[in-house]
C-alpha cells in the first residue's frame, strides 16, 4: 500500500446479466477490494458517476479498515 488517498481510478465492470461491480484502483496499481470482490461497489449500470465514485471510495476505505 502506498499511502496515497487521493488519486484513483475509477472502474466498473459487468459480472452478471443484472449486476456490476464498481470500484476504485490508485494510481499505482493498488486495490484493497481485489482480493475480496464482495467488497466492491455492486450496482446494476455499473456507470460511473459522483455517487457511484464515492461509494466506491466507501467500499476502499472500508477493506483497509478506516
Amino acid at each position: 500500500m502506498c499511502g496515497n488517498n487521493r488519486q484513483f481510478t475509477v472502474h466498473s465492470n459487468q459480472v452478471s446479466i443484472d449486476s456490476c461491480n464498481v470500484w476504485v484502483e490508485c494510481d499505482c496499481g493498488y486495490d484493497p477490494t481485489s482480493e475480496g470482490h464482495g467488497d466492491r461497489l455492486e450496482d446494476v449500470w455499473g456507470g460511473i458517476d459522483n455517487y457511484t465514485t464515492l461509494a466506491a471510495l466507501y467500499c476502499w476505505n472500508d477493506a483497509i479498515g478506516c
